[in-house]
């Protein structure tokens, strides 16, 4: 679990530690989910500007939500990346 790319390590030092931690989260539960289901990964560097891209994604989300009270009536949904029908226990 390396990073190769330049821009890719760049962009890994702009995080904090605890932004560091959910990103790793995120590429070893891709890697895990991966090996699970024979799936070669094809780009390492990929895995890894997607997983900072969707911690970004989600501290947006948070900054979002505290500004602003959601509508009384619409529950919140959060789609959950790499969870497959059978892992949720859905045949």
């Amino acid at each position: 679990m390396q990073i190769t790319n330049k821009q890719v390590l760049e962009a890994w030092h702009k995080l904090t530690r605890s932004q560091r931690a959910v990103v790793k989260a995120i590429v070893k539960r891709h890697y895990a989910a991966c090996r699970r289901n024979g799936v070669a990964i094809e780009s390492h560097d990929r895995v890894w500007i997607e997983a900072i891209e969707m911690e970004r994604l989600d501290r947006g989300k948070q900054q979002d939500e505290d500004e602003s009270e959601p509508e009384k009536g619409w529950p919140f949904t959060r789609y959950w990346q790499y969870v497959t029908p059978i892992d949720r226990g859905i045949n």
